[in-house]
């Protein structure tokens, strides 16, 4: 049997564990974490992300114990044989990053999944984006 050795990991020790002296370390405020105008900004040097995945599929283990994938584009999707309900594609995985409260992703991870179905833009009746 291959078991993975990811099965066998144990964490190891705290770094500070033993330090004396100091007091613990404060939480990070928002927008003071090193990261500010270089993690979510797109450069000519990053490759889009349908590119990037063509012909590969990302499988992602849920804390629920679900699953589910993301590849480049609906031909990746019908390549990967598994229902679409559990497929996101790079352009639904855009659309869903944009929903601030996780508990609509997860109603619409649900939904999806449910009705084996797809993320797409709704138009409105006034013509307007939903």
């Amino acid at each position: 049997m291959n078991m993975s050795r990811w099965l066998n990991w144990k964490p190891k020790e705290p770094i500070l564990r033993d330090s004396t002296g100091g007091d613990p370390t404060k939480p990070t405020e928002p927008g003071i974490d090193g990261f500010e105008g270089t993690a979510f900004q797109e450069t000519s040097e990053m490759r889009p992300l349908e590119e990037t995945l063509r012909g590969l599929a990302v499988e992602l283990y849920l804390s629920d114990g679900d699953c589910l994938f993301i590849v480049a584009d609906e031909e990746d999707a019908a390549k990967l044989g598994e229902p679409r309900g559990t497929i996101y594609t790079a352009a639904e995985v855009r659309r869903v990053i944009k929903i601030a409260d996780p508990s609509v992703v997860k109603e619409v991870h649900r939904w999806k999944r449910q009705f084996n179905a797809t993320v797409r833009d709704c138009e409105r009746p006034s013509g307007g984006r939903r």
